[in-house]
């Protein structure tokens, strides 16, 4: 959202969780009747934030007795209300205002300074299919530690071991590694809460068909606690021992370095367009599949123009080419194809496995299968296709979701995931599909 000139803002933190949404409307209410008018989220720029400490920023205005907000549960994948949904609302006197997301539910925010103006019926259904799985935040902020752990653990492992060099590894070294090896519980904790909250939501949906599900008033206590130790576990470790964490890594790094395994390493060829690549198999193309000419490529472009430290070139069209002889699956193609044509806006993303032979396909088909609890595939029979599985969704118009088709297929030592998003009906290009799954001689 923009910020004006000249005008007045103050930022506060949220004393309720944003998933606990009956609160959060109420306190938002509260604000404005101090003169305080929403105007951001936190999550708007931190976006991997625990929600423990969100940040609302307020506009300063006039105090407003009749103000009021109110979140609408908002579908999975949409970050703009849908026409008919924003229709509703202003024909009950609302106004749209932002789309608020948290790791478990996303809203969009309308207003409205009526006192008469009704609210627009939002059923549980809408609520519930509007939960989302807060597996995100699980990774981004358990994953690191976990690595961090497991690498130093490693490396003390090797060093004192294998070498004899236990006089490299210092006391203090020891003691940071203790608290390391503490925060990962710590870190499964705080996210461990938004699990929690997740499943309270759900239950109480189901069991008390409402809209308006209230979480405990001790659970945002407890996150906070939870998110202050660990913001106090990462101090220590970085900054308390004033360096010699990363000092002493270097010397292990050092006694490491000349007993180091040789590891086959993968090797990758980036970014080579389409036009330029000649595989063994006939690619289904977005061309192709258009059949009138009329598909033009979307064009590259650069992320984060302007800002150094982030960005990058994002190539369209191209195939990430992968070889690792030592690995189950040798070698592999990740193809992207996006562009338009007649029938709108459409990717394809393609990625094609080698294996040593068909069992090694088989098992990453079942990995790639069962890697999601998103993902509902359904087994088909495709000629030229051994096993053949897929999924959609948003065909119905009225899931208001762009529309998307997920294929897993295999074929002796040969295996493919392709996903497409576009309006084309991807049924009558299965045979195609399959076909790919056999080299040209």
């Amino acid at each position: 959202m923009k910020t004006l000139k000249n005008v007045s803002y103050k930022w506060r933190f949220s004393p309720v969780n944003l998933m606990d949404r009956a609160r959060f409307q109420d306190w938002l209410n509260q604000m404005a009747r101090q003169g305080l008018f929403y105007h951001w989220y936190s999550n708007k720029v931190l976006s991997f934030s625990l929600g423990a400490f969100s940040l609302v920023r307020f506009q300063v205005k006039t105090p407003d007795p009749n103000r009021r907000y109110r979140l609408h549960p908002a579908p999975e994948m949409l970050t703009e209300p849908p026409a008919d949904l924003l229709a509703q609302y202003q024909s009950y006197g609302w106004t749209y205002v932002d789309y608020i997301y948290s790791t478990c539910v996303a809203y969009f925010l309308f207003t409205t300074d009526n006192p008469a103006a009704a609210e627009p019926y939002a059923s549980p259904d809408d609520l519930y299919r509007a939960l989302r799985f807060p597996i995100r935040n699980f990774l981004i902020y358990n994953f690191s530690w976990i690595v961090l752990v497991f690498l130093v653990g490693f490396l003390l492992y090797q060093t004192w071991a294998e070498q004899g060099a236990a006089g490299l590894v210092a006391p203090e070294l020891l003691r940071i590694y203790a608290l390391l090896i503490f925060s990962v519980p710590m870190s499964l904790f705080c996210t461990g809460t938004e699990w929690l909250i997740y499943f309270l939501l759900r239950r109480k949906i189901k069991q008390e068909h409402t809209t308006r599900p209230t979480l405990p008033q001790w659970l945002l206590p407890v996150q906070r606690v939870f998110a202050v130790v660990q913001g106090v576990l990462v101090l220590v470790v970085l900054l308390v021992p004033g360096g010699s964490f990363f000092r002493r890594m270097d010397r292990l790094l050092d006694a490491r370095h000349e007993v180091q395994a040789v590891v086959p390493q993968e090797q990758v060829t980036e970014d080579v367009p389409l036009e330029d690549w000649e595989p063994d198999f006939d690619l289904l193309t977005l061309a192709e599949m258009e059949g009138d000419g009329s598909w033009v490529p979307s064009e590259d472009f650069t992320f984060a123009a302007g800002v150094p430290p982030m960005e990058k070139e994002i190539h369209r069209n191209v195939v990430d080419l992968h070889e690792a002889p030592e690995q189950p699956i040798h070698t592999w193609y990740t193809i992207s194809q996006d562009g338009t044509g007649n029938s709108g806006t459409s990717s394809l993303s393609i990625s094609y496995y080698l294996a040593r032979d068909d069992e090694a396909a088989q098992a990453r088909l079942e990995r790639e299968r069962t890697f999601s609890e998103y993902y509902d595939y359904q087994p088909i029979e495709v000629p030229g296709a051994e096993e053949f599985w897929y999924d959609s969704v948003g065909l119905d118009p009225e899931d208001n979701i762009f529309p998307s088709w997920f294929v897993l297929a295999r074929k002796g030592d040969r295996l493919l995931s392709l996903r497409y998003d576009g309006y084309l009906d991807l049924t009558e290009w299965y045979d195609e599909i399959a076909a790919m799954l056999t080299p040209v001689e």
